[in-house]
């Protein structure tokens, strides 16, 4: 990860990258998002998984525009960082699903 590297921190696995950023930054929620292959949420001191959804896209102007802006509303509102994850991966997939970075 390119921020762990840029702090003077390289680790094989994500999760370790995470907890040096969260560490020495005092970051207490640390989203890392992989396209196809999903995410990862670090939420009170716990790991959140979530893969990422089979479509088609067709476009990837504000897809994480749009899915850090489900992320955080979900997050200040819902408390089931399950839940928060998935919805903010389906706004993602949406919005990758669709021309332009507003659709209907």
């Amino acid at each position: 990860m390119l921020v762990a590297s840029e702090l003077g921190f390289q680790a094989d696995y994500p999760e370790e990258n995470i907890l040096f950023i969260a560490e020495n930054t005092n970051t207490k929620a640390i989203c890392v998002t992989r396209g196809k292959h999903g995410s990862i949420l670090l939420w009170e001191n716990s790991f959140y998984y979530r893969k990422g959804f089979m479509m088609k896209v067709v476009g990837t102007a504000g897809v994480g525009d749009s899915y850090l802006a489900a992320l955080i509303a979900k997050l200040t509102s819902d408390k089931e960082p399950e839940k928060v994850s998935d919805f903010a991966s389906a706004v993602g997939a949406i919005i990758a699903s669709h021309p332009g970075a507003n659709p209907k």
